[in-house]
């Protein structure tokens, strides 16, 4: 009996001891398991990526709450696009109806693009404001050429006068189709996204402070590799001038070693999410903030040589921006629909965030370049069926629908009327005086081609900024060239020359002062290339005093008071 209550009372004590280490052991092992799954947290908290626990050095242990309330830390700047819920465009429509324009090529050097009217009588002024004077009108459906912007205003040749009318009331047509992509494109084939007719992607870089995006390298070498124009995007979550600063250094470094193959702008893009994480870090974004980080990052990108943009939208961008950055920066508007309504003057429209295109999958950003974005080098050659009644030189801007002068439609000998430029002519040795080899710098993007015309083969686009060896000039406003072991022509318009007079004609002998008809309207100019400045444009049948002549082709006129140059092709006398 006593053995036994010995045994009894042993088991117990046994017992008692094993149940307080299992308590023991319970204890910690649920310890272990919040320990873990913080650290499971603190892999969810990285610097704009997810990464392996392995990957994580843990430094503190965070909460759910903690993780939520440190989302939008100064230190942790999450990837606007991942599990995008809004939109640049507002999220009131997330997809287009538009139907797949065909672009149109502009014939013209001078134009940076071309549209449709879009009300009846539009005015036509003096200048960018309702202020000016009023110079005449456009009809409902008449297409004019764009020759620049002015205040939200397009500038356009009507008459031989400069006119402006408002950008509100002229539909823009396409002449290249693009992309934009990031790494939530996923892998590209950037040669089908060429073969399905792309002229052009804008590729994201980063975002933030220093994030660079993890698909940028392998984007820009694809669709350099495939002969895709390139530009840029970085999303800014700058809260001050100082910061977009930073945001603009660090874009430069990113992008400096593809610099020669970027031809489209760097733009810098700030929107809704910028915003609200600016507000998460107790700062207002006024207009005047975002206006002047909006310039410090474009200037700083400008400052190293590249051409520069802003992406926004019309909410945005009147809320947000200032005017004078609106009109003074080249600009990539978005607007979900089927016609784009945005009523200032823009480049570039993103019109669909769920667009497709071969070589990407899943849905896709499209866009068309509607004006050629300023220091960007577009193709403008080639005949184009839309602009078969065009009465110009091939380099005026004048290929309005208007009727020049003596009310004649314009179609004469299907569009071929110029004064030096056409393709044929381009060419002719005997308009070819050799001068010596000179230096010049490059003030654009510039195309490099087989032949003295724009309608020729691009050999390669040369950066803005290059310095270039001038062989030869030709009176035709083409420079015959030397870049990086290639040769070809190049429109003397975009190259410096450091101040000597490029257009100047030195064989040009004398003759008695006789007269002689227009065969044509006809630009009259300051000098004798289709390069420089229009006087007028003279009509067709006007009798005009030619007082001399030259071997190049052109004749130094008088006529209405004004004195210039014009093509001898279209003066009969």
């Amino acid at each position: 009996m006593h053995r036994k209550r010995i045994k009894c009372l042993l088991t117990l004590s046994l017992c008692a001891t094993l149940t307080s280490q299992n308590a023991m052991l319970i204890a910690n092992a649920e310890e272990v398991s919040k320990i873990l799954k913080n650290d499971l947290r603190n892999e969810e908290v990285v610097y704009g990526e997810k990464a392996t626990i392995e990957e994580v050095e843990i430094t503190e242990e965070l909460t759910k709450e903690n993780i939520e309330a440190t989302s939008y830390d100064s230190d942790i700047q999450v990837d606007p696009e991942q599990n995008k819920t809004y939109s640049i465009d507002g999220g009131l429509t997330r997809s287009a109806s538009l139907d797949n324009l065909e672009t149109v090529t502009l014939t013209n050097p001078n134009s940076i693009g071309c549209g449709t009217v879009t009300t009846d009588n539009l005015n036509v002024r003096s200048g960018s404001s309702t202020s000016h004077e009023k110079i005449g009108a456009l009809k409902l459906g008449d297409t004019v050429d764009i020759t620049g912007k002015s205040n939200g205003w397009y500038k356009i040749d009507f008459q031989g006068k400069e006119g402006y009318i408002h950008a509100a009331y002229l539909e823009l047509k396409p002449i290249e189709k693009g992309i934009d992509v990031s790494k939530w494109n996923g892998d590209i084939d950037w040669k089908s996204v060429k073969n399905a007719g792309a002229d052009y992607v804008i590729i994201r870089a980063g975002y933030g402070r220093n994030t660079v995006d993890e698909k940028f390298y392998q984007n820009i070498e694809g669709a350099r590799d495939a002969g895709l124009k390139i530009g840029i995007y970085w999303f800014s979550y700058a809260t001050s001038v100082e910061n977009a600063k930073i945001e603009a250094q660090k874009c430069l470094e990113v992008i400096s070693d593809y610099k020669e193959s970027i031809t489209y702008p760097v733009f810098f893009d700030y929107e809704y999410a910028s915003r609200d994480y600016a507000e998460k870090q107790g700062v207002t974004v006024t207009k005047e903030l975002a206006t002047e980080m909006a310039n410090t990052f474009i200037n700083t990108i400008k400052s190293a040589g590249y051409v520069t943009g802003l992406y926004t939208n019309k909410d945005f961008g009147n809320k947000y921006f200032s005017e004078d950055v609106i009109n003074s920066n080249n600009l990539w508007v978005a607007q979900y629909a089927s016609k784009n309504t945005y009523g200032r003057a823009y480049d570039m429209w993103q019109y669909t965030e769920n667009g497709s295109i071969a070589g990407v999958s899943g849905n896709v950003d499209l866009n068309y370049t509607c004006l050629i974005p300023e220091g960007v080098s577009i193709n403008t050659g080639g005949n184009n069926s839309n602009n078969n009644d065009n009465v110009n030189d091939g380099n005026s801007g004048n290929d309005n629908n208007d009727n020049i002068n003596d009310g004649n439609s314009g179609n004469y000998n299907n569009g071929n009327v110029n004064d030096g430029n056409s393709n044929n002519d381009n060419n002719n040795t005997e308009n070819k005086p050799s001068v010596p080899t000179e230096k010049g710098v490059t003030t654009a993007n510039l195309n490099l081609r087989m032949e003295a015309s724009t309608s020729s083969k691009i050999i390669t686009t040369i950066p803005k900024g290059k310095t270039i060896e001038v062989v030869e000039k030709l009176n035709s406003g083409w420079y015959k060239v030397n870049y990086s072991g290639k040769t070809g022509y190049v429109s003397s318009k975009y190259v410096s020359m450091n101040g000597s007079n490029n257009n100047t004609n030195t064989n040009k002998p004398s003759t008695t002062s006789q007269k002689g008809v227009t065969t044509a309207n006809l630009n009259l100019r300051v000098q004798a290339s289709t390069s420089s400045k229009i006087i007028t444009t003279i009509p067709k049948g006007k009798t005009i005093e030619i007082v001399d002549k030259s071997k190049t082709g052109w004749y130094k006129v008088n006529y209405s008071g004004k004195t210039g140059y014009v093509s001898s092709k279209y003066v009969r006398l």
